[in-house]
């Protein structure tokens, strides 16, 4: 029984001399098993080992349990870290008579904790210095372990967070609902954020909340579930974004300036033709008056007149107020691009008609709707009208606008707009039309197509341009159907 054993058995004299030792013993030592009997332990083990297992025998044979655990210097086998144990034997008479030795080979036992110990300091290191924060939690929500970096963006420690529910860092209404969350997806199986990820937010301890990326991974030990989150503050990054919504909100109201300014001798003549109707019917009533010709049917008939000429006059008024304004650069709200377009080509109608343009109008989005800032989409739209007006200017054939907004389909999850003339086409180098500060034209900012892009890209669509088949241009873009919250 003993030679199965895995360890190394020997039963020593009081002088420390063999009396027995088993198979493992003659093997790991490379001894013939007939030769052990009445050697001495040093001849066997080596002078090194025997100096460093000397006072656990010596402690042995005065009686006491000896333990030792460490590193022994063999004279065969070198160095191994081993677990041994010395207990005396005694007599019938109570005297000892010798020791019993047991020794264990933990070596390639420590090798591996060794290695383990580096892996897991590597990954600790590695979890330590990543910027991103992590957290580890149970089925039950309870977190279990959480890096360096999470600490630092919530405000906790360590210690405050294990063993709590990961709902400490979750502001109302997720705090409540998040276990239920938690159980439905166990008991379903439904994935709403699990190796999705989302944009949330979280509440650190001083009560203050913070936008933040969260991506969740799941694994199994044990039969059990846990979960892994991974959380970026991306405060830094919706600050910059907000500033630059804003300067491109600044450089957009510049250009809508602008552009106003280029229309104001269309505006004026827009607006002096209500004002002159109306003046000129208001004598043509005095005059009516004082010959004492005014009758209550021409008196209707007038003011019914002069109030028409004044809402006109009201109307474009309005519509410089509000294409002139900067807008709110947050403001987004359900719209139909036909009803855009339209207001937009009623606003430059006295340059359609003064540059001899014919508008075909091909408007058939129906009820689709879009979830814009009604203001920006329309200075895209004026842009590219205007920019197809001057490219018709000198042209000698007929001038011909074609605007499209693409048909309801259920499968195509936004709406497509093209804007076609048949001037002189794109500029050799058309592929920096979009560029800033680029700019075909001698007295341009270069700033409106870039513009228009940044605008468009911002609202989740696409805008381009190339040439169409008249030798003139074709600018497209598209925007999304869905409200925004869905595109994420």
């Amino acid at each position: 029984m003993l030679d199965h054993l895995p360890a190394l058995i020997a039963f020593l004299k009081v002088d420390q001399c063999y009396v027995y030792g088993n198979r493992l013993h003659f093997s790991w030592f490379g001894i013939d098993p007939a030769s052990l009997a009445g050697r001495h332990i040093r001849d066997v083990i080596g002078e090194d080992a025997y100096q460093v297992l000397k006072p656990g025998y010596e402690k042995a044979l005065s009686g006491q349990d000896s333990i030792f655990m460490g590193e022994v210097p063999f004279a065969n086998g070198g160095k191994r870290f081993i677990h041994g144990t010395a207990v005396p034997l005694f007599s019938d008479s109570n005297v000892v008579e010798g020791i019993l030795l047991l020794t264990t080979d933990l070596t390639e036992q420590k090798l591996i904790e060794k290695a383990l110990d580096a892996t897991t300091l590597r990954s600790q290191t590695v979890l330590d210095t990543a910027v991103d924060g992590i957290v580890t939690i149970d089925d039950k929500g309870i977190i279990q372990s959480c890096n360096t970096s999470l600490q630092k963006q919530f405000g906790y420690s360590a210690n405050e967070l294990i063993g709590q529910s990961v709902n400490i860092l979750m502001p109302s209404p997720h705090r409540e609902n998040h276990d239920r969350y938690l159980q439905r997806y166990l008991n379903t199986g439904e994935k709403r954020i699990i190796g999705i990820g989302r944009e949330v937010t979280g509440k650190r301890k001083d009560g203050s909340e913070f936008p933040m990326e969260l991506s969740v991974g799941e694994f199994m030990e044990n039969g059990r579930y846990f979960f892994t989150g991974f959380a970026r503050d991306i405060t830094d990054r919706k600050r910059a974004e907000h500033e630059a919504r804003t300067r491109l909100n600044e450089l957009a109201h510049v250009t809508r300036q602008s552009a106003m300014g280029d229309l104001a001798s269309g505006i004026a003549h827009e607006i002096n033709q209500p004002l002159t109707a109306i003046v000129t019917m208001a004598q043509a009533m005095l005059r009516s008056l004082r010959s004492d010709k005014l009758d209550s049917a021409m008196v209707e008939s007038t003011l019914e007149k002069i109030a028409r000429q004044g809402v006109r006059s009201s109307t474009i008024i309005n519509q410089m107020r509000e294409f002139i304004s900067k807008g709110n650069i947050e403001e987004s709200a359900p719209h139909n691009i036909d009803v855009i377009i339209s207001n937009v080509l009623q606003l430059l109608e006295h340059e359609i008609d003064s540059n001899k343009i014919r508008v075909n109008a091909r408007l058939h989005s129906g009820r689709i709707i879009i979830n814009v800032n009604r203001i920006q989409i329309e200075q895209v739209v004026m842009n590219l009208v205007q920019n197809a007006i001057d490219a018709m200017a000198d042209v000698p054939r007929e001038r011909i606008l074609t605007i499209n907004t693409s048909e309801p389909q259920q499968d195509i999850p936004y709406v497509e707009v093209s804007i076609e003339d048949n001037g002189s086409g794109l500029p050799d180098e058309h592929e920096r039309i979009f560029e800033p500060f680029f700019s075909t034209k001698i007295n341009g900012m270069g700033q409106g197509l870039s513009i228009c892009r940044s605008i468009i890209e911002s609202h989740g669509g696409t805008l381009s341009a190339f040439p169409n088949y008249a030798n003139g241009t074709v600018f497209s873009f598209t925007l999304p159907t869905e409200p925004a919250e869905n595109r994420k």
